[in-house]
């Protein structure tokens, strides 16, 4: 009977972050103690994953700390999509496109630093993201915008790619303030 490869049955998982050399999405990778995606229906999907962090005694700081709070870092571009792909043998799938939204460390003296990144994909904009209110990407709706104009609008400032049915009605629309986007479009 001949061998058997095993590697084929072992799941694995890569880490690659926007405009950031392999290398890095492998080191970051080999960091992580656990992956979690959670998705729900009408709500934005999560990423969170949870990072070994490595004190540095030269430079008296934590690495991956460092790397995605120092604003010298190339890391610390809060608009870097993390992309998680994940499958068997080599054969991987990206799973999610996320950014990162939030970093949360947490460690005692007997246990590794642990640091917590929770990204979300690019509906979460959509989700919160008001409708009104003092923004620098506030939309804009004009008096001949239709339906769907406003609807592309939307996803445009969510960073989606618009797939809306050209529509030829208008109506005056009473803007209500501070409600999310998708609040709006329902």
């Amino acid at each position: 009977m001949p061998p058997v490869d095993l590697s084929s049955y072992a799941p694995e998982f890569e880490i690659k972050i926007d405009n950031m050399g392999v290398e890095v999405g492998q080191e970051l990778r080999n960091s992580t103690i656990s992956v979690s995606i959670n998705e729900r229906i009408g709500d934005a999907s999560q990423l969170t994953l949870f990072v070994a962090d490595k004190f540095d005694v030269q430079k008296q700081n934590f690495i991956w700390l460092e790397k995605f709070l120092s604003k010298d870092s190339p890391l610390y571009d809060p608009e870097k999509k993390i992309t998680v792909s994940i499958g068997y043998a080599k054969k991987l799938k990206p799973i999610i496109i996320a950014n990162l939204k939030s970093i949360s460390t947490s460690g005692f003296s007997s246990d590794i630093t642990r640091l917590t990144l929770t990204c979300f994909d690019s509906s979460h904009e959509l989700l919160t993201k008001m409708s009104s209110g003092k923004s620098e990407k506030e939309i804009v709706i004009e008096k001949n915008d239709t339906y769907s104009k406003i609807a592309e609008k939307i996803a445009r400032s969510a960073k989606l790619v618009p797939n809306v049915t050209p529509t030829n009605d208008y109506r005056q629309i009473t803007v209500k303030k501070n409600i999310p986007y998708i609040d709006f479009l329902k």
